[in-house]
């Protein structure tokens, strides 16, 4: 198993679809900051293929 995150393989259309309806459902939202926090970067994640459950291995590397 690789050390990294992400799918390091270039872009593919159905990444960028992601990404562009992840961005037309979060660019208007109003709302707590603190509130949005939690599903807004679940899906984040899952537009631009960033595994969860690797995620927590890594964490001590962001701190």
């Amino acid at each position: 198993m690789a050390d990294y995150l992400f799918d390091p393989t270039p872009v593919s259309a159905a990444t960028l679809d992601r990404v562009r309806t992840f961005v037309e459902k979060w660019q208007n939202r109003t709302g707590s900051e603190e509130a949005n926090f939690q599903p807004f970067f679940s899906e984040l994640c899952v537009a631009i293929v960033i595994r969860l459950d690797r995620a927590a291995q890594f964490n001590h590397s962001i701190l």
